[in-house]
This record gives structure tokens, sequence and C-alpha cells, in this order.
């Protein structure tokens, strides 16, 4: 079981990664000490806290999940049980991350072949808004999961910089790349699965294909 400290320090680094675009988690050194920690009247918190998610691993996982959904949130926020649906939504998500990731994909596909849109009109931003798949995500069409790792495939989040003039656009990028150094996943397999797909299923989206 964590102590009320390790759960204190785990709460500082991991929000510290999602506010602050230089703190790297794991890598970085935030302020969490043990003589702030006392200091701190909200301590019980962390204390109580400590007791419900075991080994540190598992809270690090509760604290992620609820940090993607609520980058701001404070420790009594942690102990509501919407903290702790969050957690089980996720875990469920990113424990079957490939099936997911697939149904997706699929409704991504779907609409592009209806639409009569390219993969590349996924990736791209027109006047300055929001790509689309950026919007699909923003709309709950995808998860932040299948966003991450469609970045992590094409790269195109950082193509994007100084495009996108959304003033939504600085937080979005940020998630994004903040949660992608986080999310555990395989991508060379993630990649074969989207490949595969689009062979078999979607031939229209390769490239180079005259539709």
């Amino acid at each position: 079981m964590p102590s009320g400290f390790e759960t204190y320090k785990l709460y500082v680094d991991l929000k510290a990664h999602f506010s602050d675009n230089e703190f790297v988690f794991g890598r970085s050194e935030s302020n969490a000490s043990v003589a702030s920690f006392v200091l701190r009247k909200d301590r019980y918190w962390f204390d109580k806290l400590s007791f419900r998610y075991s080994p540190i691993e598992r809270m690090k996982d509760f604290m992620l999940a609820n940090f993607l959904e609520k980058p701001g949130l404070y420790i009594y926020d942690l102990l509501k049980p919407e903290a702790k649906e969050r957690y089980y939504r996720r875990m469920k998500y990113v424990d079957s991350l490939s099936y997911w990731f697939t149904e997706e994909c699929t409704e991504v596909f779907d609409w592009l072949e209806q639409t009569g849109r390219t993969l590349n009109d996924l990736f791209v931003s027109l006047a300055g808004e929001q790509p689309i798949i950026v919007k699909m995500d923003q709309q709950r069409v995808i998860s932040i999961e299948t966003l991450v790792i469609l970045d992590k495939i094409f790269r195109f989040m950082d193509r994007l910089e100084g495009q996108v003039t959304d003033e939504s656009w600085a937080a979005i990028y940020r998630m994004v790349s903040k949660y992608a150094f986080l999310l555990k996943c395989d991508v060379a397999n993630l990649r074969r699965v989207l490949k595969n797909m689009i062979d078999i299923y979607y031939p229209f989206l390769r490239p180079g294909s005259a539709g």
C-alpha cells in the first residue's frame, strides 16, 4: 500500500505533468517533499486515498484516469464516487485497447467511405480549424486513446502546430502529447491492425488509391 506521502508525490507529479509544458512525469523533479507534505492542511485526504488503491501502479492508473478528464482536479475530487467511475471506465477501455481501437477506426473509416473522403483528410487543418480527427475526439466519436495512437502512427499533431488557430488547440495538443508519454500500447501491433483493416475492408484508403 502506498503511503500518504507517496500518494501526495504521485498527485503532484501527475498534475504537473499535465499542467506544465516543461515537466515530464518520471523524469522531472517536482517540489513534492516530506517537509511540504507535513505542512499541508489536506494531508489527511492523501492518507485516506492511499488505503483505496494499491500498489502504487494502481494508484497511478486511478489518478491518470481522473487527470485525463479533469486536469485541474484537487485531492478531495479523487475521493468522490465519480473518480472511481472514471477509473473503472478507463481500465475497461485500456484492458481491451486493440478491440476499442479497431471499433472506433471502423466507425471513422465508414464515415470516410460515406462522405467520399480520404485518410489524409482526417489529419489536415483547413482555414485554421481543428482537423477532423480531433473534432471526432471532442465529439466523443473516438476516444483520447485512439487519437493518441493515430498520432503515434501518423505523427500529425506536430505537423499541425502553427497551422491550427482554434483557441482550444493548445490545450488539446498538450493533452495528446502528455498522454502519449504515459499511454502503454504496442504501436507496431496497432499499426498492423490498422493496415490489415485498410487492406481487407477499406482498400480505397490505401495511399495512391483512386477511390
